[in-house]
């Protein structure tokens, strides 16, 4: 989202990275002894890292000329950059609101063998099988009501809308070493592992124009990034990697409980996300149908996600 001015474009809107601040989640660990030597062990463990949501909203009270940016490759047209005017002094008015959330989930189960101890520490290597789940989604929609018949029909109103979600879901194996260390009242944690294995990915587009002159109403399924040209959902299922990072420190505070502080990484690897299922141009060509260049593109573009932060908890040991 933009605003036109006389002197340029202000940038409302688009031209930061969201939802990178601070969030909250949980984790259970349940393990148990396989053999009576202690040194065969069945670890399952469970995690959400939350739900993240951003909100933007704007209308021609809060800045007087609001416009939505693409690059036109219409048809008969040369090639420009372009806008979708939302608002504008004596013309139209108009609002914009933007909507997008993500959130991710995993679970693990895997079998520690011992592999080596020594001086209060022990090192175990691990294998097993790993889950993790990543959904995403984005909207962007606007409404405009003519002021000025050059405009359109006088109090014609205007909404358009463009949705994408995202789903990724990995299912694969998964190899690592677990270390611990502990000294009088306190303790380390250490678990470095990778999984490998098939990513589930699938991307769904959607657009939507409704038109409303005096009592007529039109709907059109296409919006300004999404036109028939790539609505519709997509799917694949490619080769991906999970690694992961832990490391802990615990402090024996009551009997048979640590308190735990430390800090976690995971990834994955090829990730789609909303921004990956948009045109990386914005480049649209509003012929209908179209014959020229066929855009918005449907490629899809992933990336690698990360979670990562501190956490705080209670450890049982026996």
């Amino acid at each position: 989202a933009g605003e036109l001015g006389r002197e340029g474009t202000v940038i409302l809107a688009g031209n930061d990275r969201i939802m990178e601040r601070l969030g909250s989640g949980g984790r259970l660990t349940i393990g148990t002894w396989l053999d009576s030597r202690q040194c065969l062990s069945l670890v399952t463990r469970g995690w959400y890292g939350g739900r993240k949501t951003y909100h933007y909203n704007q209308n021609q009270n809060q800045t007087s000329i609001l416009a939505r940016p693409f690059f036109n490759v219409s048809d008969g047209e040369t090639p420009s950059q372009d806008v979708q005017i939302v608002a504008f002094p004596d013309r139209a008015d108009g609002s914009v609101s933007i909507d997008s959330d993500s959130e991710t989930f995993g679970a693990d189960v895997s079998i520690r063998q011992f592999l080596y101890g020594d001086l209060g520490g022990t090192v175990d290597f691990l294998w097993g099988y790993q889950f993790m789940r990543l959904n995403g989604s984005l909207g962007i929609a606007t409404t405009s009501t003519s002021l000025d018949d050059d405009f359109a029909p006088l109090g014609s109103i205007f909404s358009v809308s463009d949705d994408f979600t995202t789903t990724n879901e990995f299912h694969g194996g998964q190899l690592g070493l677990a270390a611990a260390y502990r000294e009088r009242c306190w303790s380390f944690n250490g678990l470095i592992k990778v999984a490998f294995g098939s990513l589930r990915r699938e991307a769904t587009r959607s657009g939507r124009a409704i038109t409303t002159v005096d009592d007529a109403t039109a709907v059109d399924n296409q919006g300004l990034l999404v036109r028939d040209i790539n609505s519709g959902t997509f799917s694949d299922d490619t080769f991906a990697w999970v690694p992961e990072l832990d490391l802990s420190l615990g402090w024996h505070r009551f009997k048979n409980w640590d308190v735990t502080f430390g800090y976690h990484v995971i990834a994955m690897t090829d990730a789609l996300q909303p921004s990956g299922a948009i045109d990386p141009a914005l480049a649209v060509n509003l012929s209908d149908p179209p014959t020229g260049q066929q855009r918005p593109t449907t490629a899809l573009f992933d990336r690698t996600f990360y979670v990562h932060g501190i956490h705080f908890g209670l450890q049982h040991v026996y």
